[in-house]
This record gives structure tokens, C-alpha cells and sequence, in this order.
């Protein structure tokens, strides 16, 4: 699993009110952030380690105006617990942008916080009035994200029999849990 790489585009939002533990608050991104995002990162297995989290946020976040208005945080007093972001990619040979490293930290899963944390970056993006549909880009490794993915409006994008024969393995895996709950 995890080789399978696949592009979904937000159709038809389908917004939620989603209870959680009010325990829980959520922040836009400041310079307190950094090294907790990168913690974060590095403890859900997105990056091996420290460094490379550093170096990938200093050459992509640091010093951009977007960071501040498209990365949120869900908290736990001053713990960063998840992160959501939307950001620019160019998988349509244009500038649009994307859902992007969401990742809520293992001990705080099961909670609904990623969906609530979903919820919360796609009203972000709307809020800005940008024309494209948001889009994201995922794999076979993280089906049940794309299972949330779908339950909110985003929509396999299907250009190629590459990604055809894909998103068939991902439906069936798919079902597999679906069936297995």
C-alpha cells in the first residue's frame, strides 16, 4: 500500500456540524507553530525526521503571507494536536490550490477532530472566493482519509486508465473495511 497516488476534486461540498470535545480550539498559523507542525509531522511518519521537516516547512512556509491565512491548527491548550492547510499545486498545469498535510497527532484519534479540522480549512477556502475547486492529492496508504474525503464532497478525478486502475483498487479496499465494521 502507499503506491497507489490518486487526485480528488471538491464537487458538491457537503457541510457538517460535527460535535467534539470543546476542550479542543483552533488557530491560524504563527511563528509559535513551526516547530510543533514540525513535530507533528515528523511523529505521524510524514517526514523521517526533524531536519527534513525543517527544511521542507522553512522552503515551502517560512516567509510566505499565505501560511498565515491557510494553515490552521487544532489545539489542546498549547499542544498542536492537528494541522490542516490548503496551499498551491500545480497538478493541472496551473496555480490551484490543494487540501494539504492534514495530520492529527495518533493519541488525539478517534475523536472526529480531522473531519471537524476538514470542515474548518474548506470553509477557509471558500471564504476566499477563489474559483477553482479545492483539490487534494492522496494514495492507497490512507484510505480511511479518503473514505472522510468522499463524505464531504470530494470525488475521485479520474484523467487516465493509470488512474482508472487505481481508484478500482482503492474502491475495493474500501469496501474491504466498509464490510469488515
Amino acid at each position: 500500500m502507499g503506491k497507489r497516488k490518486v487526485l480528488m476534486v471538491l464537487k458538491d461540498y457537503i457541510k457538517e456540524d460535527i460535535e467534539f470535545d470543546k476542550k479542543y480550539h483552533f488557530e491560524l498559523y504563527n511563528d509559535k507553530h513551526k516547530e510543533k507542525w514540525i513535530n507533528l509531522l515528523v511523529k505521524v511518519d510524514e517526514f523521517e525526521n526533524h531536519e527534513a521537516a525543517e527544511s521542507y516547512f522553512d522552503n515551502t512556509f517560512l516567509n510566505n503571507e499565505e501560511t498565515y491565512e491557510n494553515m490552521l491548527f487544532i489545539m489542546d491548550n498549547d499542544d498542536v494536536v492537528g494541522t490542516c492547510s490548503y496551499w498551491e499545486g500545480y497538478h493541472f498545469k496551473e496555480r490551484r490550490y490543494r487540501l494539504h498535510w492534514m495530520a492529527v497527532d495518533p493519541a488525539h484519534q478517534g475523536k472526529r477532530l480531522a473531519k471537524v479540522l476538514l470542515h474548518k480549512v474548506i470553509e477557509l477556502y471558500k471564504n476566499r472566493g477563489i474559483d477553482k475547486p479545492l483539490y487534494l492529492s492522496t494514495s492507497d496508504k490512507n484510505l480511511i482519509a479518503i473514505i472522510m474525503y468522499k463524505s464531504v464532497g470530494f470525488k475521485p478525478l479520474i484523467q487516465n486508465e493509470i488512474d482508472k486502475d487505481n481508484w478500482e483498487y482503492i474502491d475495493k479496499e474500501i469496501e474491504k473495511i466498509k464490510k469488515s465494521r
